[in-house]
């Protein structure tokens, strides 16, 4: 028997897409926050007064999509032929700048009057000598070619490219913003998450949208279920339990006891010092400690937390922990002892 498949839905050709890029947004519509940055934008194209700009900010939060998307928006089919991008971190040398960029900034499109687009993404990576003839190239084609520099750490830009273009600084996305649109995109995948799961992603990507689509996408296929506890097995994060847990261990034992047991958890839950830190270091925010204890204790877990970057020995780091918090105990028994004796007297 023979059946007739010309009726069956064809699959979409995003369909094998990672999230990251199925879901990144086309034009200025749909990209969410950074309301005033969009509006500027949109004023400069409508009145063709396209400066040179530097966006600058942390990964993640839209700034390679928004260009793009206002390239779109100015070029409409002629995109393609008016735009030029490229990746800073691989082609950073200087004959990138003498002959990709110069080439291309040196050619008018006779089809078109709008000035064309030079995208250079993650341009902190380049080398002080291509950013210097960078910035003659910029100055010679400016009636030819519109540039836009994106990078994550302005000050690695030399100060005399800064000032040849208009900074806009994409600060991390709005929580809520990044919570709506994964609630949407579950909708849309019929990803089964519930809102505690979601929201502790959004925690854990701090205003990072591509690092909250790929943990999304990431708990989706391991575990076909998202919640707190499928999010932080995946990422390999301490659950707050656990933290809650070494923390009233740390804070009501001696050092001996605190020490073997505490680092009994760790390597049971292969858990790593510096994302313990962290942890501590949130959760010790929110204890109600003095304020003199509550101020020591932070200043030396950031030492702690630099000092993970440059030691190897995890276990002398985890040692220094335990004495941070040995010593939090002691002042805070210290200062009840104190207290009461000042209570007798009083009496």
């Amino acid at each position: 028997m023979l059946v007739d498949h010309s009726e069956d839905p064809q699959p979409s050709p995003t369909d094998d897409l990672p999230l990251v890029e199925k879901y990144r947004p086309q034009d200025m519509d749909s990209i969410i926050s950074h309301t005033e940055i969009l509006n500027t934008l949109t004023n400069f194209v409508s009145q063709q007064r396209l400066p040179h700009l530097l966006f600058h900010g942390p990964a993640g939060t839209g700034k390679t999509t928004t260009i793009l998307a206002l390239a779109r928006k100015m070029y409409g089919p002629q995109f393609g032929m008016m735009t030029l991008e490229l990746n800073a971190s691989d082609d950073r040398g200087i004959d990138t700048v003498r002959n990709q960029v110069k080439s291309f900034a040196g050619t008018k499109n006779c089809f078109s009057k709008l000035p064309k687009l030079i995208i250079l993404d993650e341009c902190d990576a380049m080398i002080k000598e291509a950013q210097f003839a960078l910035r003659r190239v910029v100055e010679m084609y400016s009636s030819n070619a519109r540039f836009c520099l994106i990078c994550n750490y302005v000050n690695r830009i030399i100060p005399a490219l800064q000032s040849r273009c208009t900074k806009m600084r994409f600060s991390p996305l709005n929580p809520l913003s990044v919570l709506e649109r994964l609630q949407e995109i579950c909708a849309n995948e019929q990803i089964i998450a519930n809102e505690e799961g979601l929201r502790v992603i959004v925690s854990v990507c701090n205003g990072d949208m591509r690092k909250a689509l790929n943990i999304l996408e990431s708990v989706w296929m391991a575990h076909r279920n998202v919640n707190i506890d499928t999010v932080y097995t995946t990422i390999g994060k301490p659950h707050p339990r656990d933290i809650n847990t070494f923390l009233e261990t740390a804070l009501n034992n001696t050092f001996e006891n605190t020490d073997r047991e505490c680092w009994a958890m760790k390597e049971n839950l292969s858990l790593s010092l510096a994302d313990i830190i962290d942890a501590v270091h949130d959760r010790l925010i929110r204890i109600d400690f003095p304020p003199l204890i509550k101020c020591t204790l932070l200043d030396k877990l950031a030492r702690l937390s630099f000092n993970t970057t440059k030691c190897d020995s995890e276990r002398l780091q985890f040692l220094g922990l335990m004495g941070v918090l040995q010593e939090a105990r002691l002042a805070t028994i210290g200062m009840k002892e104190t207290l009461e004796r000042v209570d007798l007297q009083t009496v």
